[in-house]
């Protein structure tokens, strides 16, 4: 069962989607496109060992780690080579179905966040570098200032413990941090590039409300999106956010809760 599944309150639609009941929050659909579905699959499966080490290592101290972790690969590896030869065997097939069920099965064998030790450890860095950053920010011009911020949240994309190419840099460069990540992004222009646009509204008044979809902790978050979280606020903008799952850091940036901006 997920988060949402358990929540007490009742679910409404986000409130700025101009037709809820058309939108659908996938890019593709895997059924439709071989190609894609093939790219994905392999993807999954290339990062299922990584998947299954580091739910180990979340559990050093409970019983069965090892059996259970198996289990887990098993299931879910067969459940992705259904998927090969039957894309319709469980409904609709999108890269959020494959997340789903991933974690669908980690639950069903009592690995709940198998990246918990990985998160808090990336906390703990990235609040030690958090006051240097912000100093670091504010010696820089205003028009620095506001592409240096977008790059940050940029650069906190590379941090994808998910992504089996990027696991394996983290993993054999422990040094590997948010600078480098941040010196790695491509020039502009960039694929999806409306920073000319945003740095025209940031001249103007100060939006009235900003709502951030995040993830739950990491460099991403303490490094990429609470100083530019702190600039909007700084502006006067009301910033709300909401954090994927249930591991929720605890930061001493007061904010109410996060990527849509009402003017």
């Amino acid at each position: 069962m997920l988060e949402m599944d358990r929540l007490e309150r009742q679910l409404v639609n986000l409130p700025l989607l101009q037709d809820p009941s058309s939108y659908i929050p996938d890019t593709m659909d895997l059924t439709e496109d071989a190609v894609a579905r093939e790219y994905w699959l392999f993807c999954f499966e290339e990062a299922l060992e990584g998947v299954v080490k580091r739910a180990i290592a979340s559990q050093p101290d409970l019983p069965q780690t090892r059996e259970r972790a198996e289990k887990f690969s098993q299931k879910y590896r067969h459940k992705l080579q259904t998927l090969r030869h039957q894309p319709f065997a469980y409904g609709s097939l999108t890269v959020r179905s494959l997340l789903d069920t991933r974690e669908h099965c980690l639950n069903e064998f009592n690995f709940p966040d198998p990246y918990s030790k990985i998160k808090q450890r990336e906390n703990d860095m990235a609040l030690k570098y958090f006051q240097k950053a912000v100093k670091s920010l504010e010696s820089l011009s205003w028009e620095q200032r506001q592409f240096a911020l977008v790059k940050g949240l940029l650069a906190g994309n590379v941090f994808d413990w998910g992504a089996k190419a990027i696991s394996d840099v983290l993993e054999t460069n422990a040094g590997f941090g948010f600078e480098e990540a941040k010196r790695k992004l491509q020039e502009r222009p960039w694929l999806v590039d409306s920073y000319n646009q945003w740095l025209e509204r940031l001249k103007g008044p100060p939006h009235k409300c900003a709502l951030f979809f995040v993830d739950n902790s990491g460099i991403d978050i303490i490094l990429g999106v609470f100083p530019f979280v702190r600039e909007l606020l700084c502006r006067g903008t009301e910033v709300s956010s909401f954090y994927e799952h249930s591991f929720v850091l605890r930061s001493h940036l007061h904010c109410k809760c996060a990527l849509s901006l009402t003017s």
